[in-house]
Protein backbone atom coordinates (compact mmCIF):
# COMPACT_ATOMS: atom_id res chain seq x y z
CA UNK A 1 0.00 0.00 0.00
CA UNK A 2 1.36 3.63 -1.28
CA UNK A 3 1.21 6.63 0.61
CA UNK A 4 -2.00 7.83 -1.17
CA UNK A 5 -3.51 4.88 -0.68
CA UNK A 6 -3.07 4.61 3.28
CA UNK A 7 -4.12 8.77 3.28
CA UNK A 8 -7.11 8.06 1.57
CA UNK A 9 -8.17 4.75 3.47
CA UNK A 10 -7.60 6.31 6.95
CA UNK A 11 -9.50 9.81 5.46
CA UNK A 12 -12.39 7.70 4.22
CA UNK A 13 -12.66 6.40 7.91
CA UNK A 14 -13.22 9.92 9.21
CA UNK A 15 -9.76 9.52 10.79
CA UNK A 16 -9.30 13.19 11.70
CA UNK A 17 -5.58 12.77 12.43
CA UNK A 18 -5.35 11.77 9.09
CA UNK A 19 -6.88 14.52 7.58
CA UNK A 20 -4.79 16.99 9.94
CA UNK A 21 -1.79 15.48 8.87
CA UNK A 22 -2.44 15.60 4.97
CA UNK A 23 -3.79 19.39 5.77
CA UNK A 24 -0.72 20.36 7.76
CA UNK A 25 2.20 18.75 4.67
CA UNK A 26 -0.05 20.25 1.64
CA UNK A 27 -1.44 23.29 2.98
CA UNK A 28 1.42 25.27 1.72
CA UNK A 29 2.55 23.99 -1.69
CA UNK A 30 -1.86 24.05 -2.91
CA UNK A 31 -1.54 27.67 -0.96
CA UNK A 32 1.33 28.37 -3.11
CA UNK A 33 -0.60 27.10 -6.46
CA UNK A 34 -3.05 28.56 -5.65
CA UNK A 35 -1.69 32.00 -5.71
CA UNK A 36 -0.04 31.44 -8.97
CA UNK A 37 -3.69 31.96 -9.86
CA UNK A 38 -5.03 34.40 -7.91
CA UNK A 39 -2.35 36.25 -6.79
CA UNK A 40 -3.66 37.47 -3.66
CA UNK A 41 -2.99 36.07 -0.50
CA UNK A 42 -6.26 35.92 1.17
CA UNK A 43 -8.10 34.29 -2.03
CA UNK A 44 -6.00 31.63 -1.56
CA UNK A 45 -6.32 30.57 1.58
CA UNK A 46 -10.11 30.73 1.24
CA UNK A 47 -9.52 28.27 -1.81
CA UNK A 48 -7.71 25.85 -0.32
CA UNK A 49 -9.33 26.02 2.63
CA UNK A 50 -12.77 25.09 0.71
CA UNK A 51 -10.74 22.65 -0.73
CA UNK A 52 -9.72 20.69 2.42
CA UNK A 53 -13.90 21.36 3.88
CA UNK A 54 -14.50 20.01 0.24
CA UNK A 55 -11.97 16.90 1.07
CA UNK A 56 -13.21 16.41 4.41
CA UNK A 57 -16.87 16.64 3.25
CA UNK A 58 -16.34 13.96 0.50
CA UNK A 59 -13.88 11.65 2.40
CA UNK A 60 -16.17 8.42 1.41
CA UNK A 61 -15.85 9.28 -2.06
CA UNK A 62 -12.19 9.30 -2.29
CA UNK A 63 -11.63 5.73 -3.11
CA UNK A 64 -11.40 6.18 -7.05
CA UNK A 65 -8.50 8.66 -6.15
CA UNK A 66 -5.06 7.02 -7.43
CA UNK A 67 -2.98 9.87 -7.01
CA UNK A 68 -3.75 11.89 -3.89
CA UNK A 69 -1.47 14.89 -4.27
CA UNK A 70 -2.31 15.49 -8.17
CA UNK A 71 -5.97 15.44 -7.05
CA UNK A 72 -5.89 17.95 -4.14
CA UNK A 73 -3.91 20.16 -6.63
CA UNK A 74 -6.39 19.23 -9.63
CA UNK A 75 -8.93 20.80 -6.97
CA UNK A 76 -7.44 23.31 -5.89
CA UNK A 77 -6.88 24.85 -9.83
CA UNK A 78 -10.53 23.87 -10.23
CA UNK A 79 -11.41 25.73 -7.32
CA UNK A 80 -9.55 28.92 -8.24
CA UNK A 81 -11.43 28.77 -11.94
CA UNK A 82 -14.33 28.78 -10.24
CA UNK A 83 -13.64 31.39 -7.84
CA UNK A 84 -12.47 33.59 -10.93
CA UNK A 85 -15.62 32.89 -12.70
CA UNK A 86 -17.76 34.01 -9.80
CA UNK A 87 -15.47 37.19 -9.34
CA UNK A 88 -14.96 38.21 -12.50
CA UNK A 89 -17.34 41.07 -12.75
CA UNK A 90 -16.38 42.31 -9.21
CA UNK A 91 -13.33 43.66 -10.74
CA UNK A 92 -11.02 44.19 -13.85
CA UNK A 93 -8.04 42.02 -12.05
CA UNK A 94 -10.10 39.26 -11.71
CA UNK A 95 -11.00 39.29 -15.29
CA UNK A 96 -6.90 39.47 -16.37
CA UNK A 97 -5.88 37.40 -13.88
CA UNK A 98 -9.26 34.56 -15.40
CA UNK A 99 -7.53 35.26 -19.04
CA UNK A 100 -4.53 34.32 -18.04
CA UNK A 101 -5.46 31.57 -16.28
CA UNK A 102 -7.50 30.30 -19.50
CA UNK A 103 -4.88 30.63 -21.51
CA UNK A 104 -2.39 28.52 -19.94
CA UNK A 105 -1.12 25.68 -21.82
CA UNK A 106 -1.06 22.48 -20.71
CA UNK A 107 2.95 22.78 -20.11
CA UNK A 108 2.50 26.16 -17.75
CA UNK A 109 0.33 24.07 -15.49
CA UNK A 110 2.57 20.87 -15.67
CA UNK A 111 5.43 23.02 -14.25
CA UNK A 112 3.16 24.63 -12.09
CA UNK A 113 2.29 21.34 -10.57
CA UNK A 114 5.86 20.42 -10.37
CA UNK A 115 6.78 23.31 -8.61
CA UNK A 116 4.03 22.51 -6.22
CA UNK A 117 5.34 18.97 -5.72
CA UNK A 118 9.08 20.66 -5.34
CA UNK A 119 7.56 23.20 -2.67
CA UNK A 120 5.80 19.38 -0.87
CA UNK A 121 9.33 17.93 -0.71
CA UNK A 122 11.18 21.08 0.47
CA UNK A 123 8.61 21.32 3.14
CA UNK A 124 9.14 17.95 4.34
CA UNK A 125 12.71 18.40 4.49
CA UNK A 126 11.75 21.99 6.64
CA UNK A 127 9.78 20.13 9.42
CA UNK A 128 13.07 18.75 10.32
CA UNK A 129 14.42 22.28 11.20
CA UNK A 130 14.06 23.42 14.06
CA UNK A 131 11.25 25.72 14.72
CA UNK A 132 13.30 29.09 14.40
CA UNK A 133 14.96 28.26 11.30
CA UNK A 134 11.38 27.30 10.25
CA UNK A 135 9.92 30.74 11.15
CA UNK A 136 12.78 32.37 9.29
CA UNK A 137 12.10 30.17 6.05
CA UNK A 138 8.34 30.98 6.01
CA UNK A 139 9.07 34.33 6.96
CA UNK A 140 11.55 35.02 3.94
CA UNK A 141 11.02 32.35 1.12
CA UNK A 142 6.73 31.62 1.50
CA UNK A 143 5.58 35.35 2.48
CA UNK A 144 8.48 37.02 1.04
CA UNK A 145 9.45 39.47 4.23
CA UNK A 146 12.69 41.50 3.75
CA UNK A 147 15.60 40.33 6.19
CA UNK A 148 15.15 43.82 8.34
CA UNK A 149 11.10 42.64 8.29
CA UNK A 150 12.07 39.17 9.31
CA UNK A 151 14.88 40.59 11.94
CA UNK A 152 12.29 43.12 13.86
CA UNK A 153 9.92 39.89 13.83
CA UNK A 154 12.01 37.72 15.77
CA UNK A 155 13.76 40.26 17.64
CA UNK A 156 16.53 39.75 16.63
CA UNK A 157 19.53 41.11 13.60
CA UNK A 158 19.57 41.40 10.41
CA UNK A 159 23.16 39.40 10.03
CA UNK A 160 21.30 36.31 12.19
CA UNK A 161 18.55 36.54 9.66
CA UNK A 162 20.80 36.39 6.23
CA UNK A 163 23.08 33.42 8.15
CA UNK A 164 20.10 31.32 9.14
CA UNK A 165 18.97 31.59 5.04
CA UNK A 166 21.97 31.05 3.88
CA UNK A 167 22.38 27.67 6.03
CA UNK A 168 18.39 26.63 4.88
CA UNK A 169 19.68 27.22 1.34
CA UNK A 170 22.41 24.87 1.76
CA UNK A 171 20.94 22.38 3.69
CA UNK A 172 18.21 22.55 0.91
CA UNK A 173 20.68 22.33 -1.89
CA UNK A 174 22.54 18.95 -0.48
CA UNK A 175 19.19 17.68 0.21
CA UNK A 176 17.66 18.13 -2.80
CA UNK A 177 20.44 18.17 -5.21
CA UNK A 178 21.47 14.21 -3.75
CA UNK A 179 21.40 11.92 -7.05
CA UNK A 180 19.10 9.22 -5.56
CA UNK A 181 16.85 12.18 -4.81
CA UNK A 182 17.62 13.14 -7.93
CA UNK A 183 17.19 10.26 -9.66
CA UNK A 184 13.69 10.09 -7.79
CA UNK A 185 11.92 13.74 -8.79
CA UNK A 186 12.93 13.00 -12.50
CA UNK A 187 11.49 9.20 -12.74
CA UNK A 188 8.81 10.79 -11.04
CA UNK A 189 8.62 13.60 -13.25
CA UNK A 190 8.75 11.35 -16.65
CA UNK A 191 6.21 8.89 -15.36
CA UNK A 192 3.80 11.77 -14.10
CA UNK A 193 3.86 13.98 -17.47
CA UNK A 194 5.22 12.04 -20.26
Amino acid sequence: MNYSENIIGELSKGNPRAFTGLYNEKYSSLFWFANKFLENNEDSEDVVADVFYRLWMNRAELNHVDDLPAYLRRMTRNACFSFLNRNKLKAGIYKDLLLRAETMTEDDIIRTEVKAEVLDFVNSELKKLSPKYRTVFELSFIEGLKNEEVADRLQTSNQVVRDMKSKIRKMLKVRMLSPARAFILLFLFFQKYL
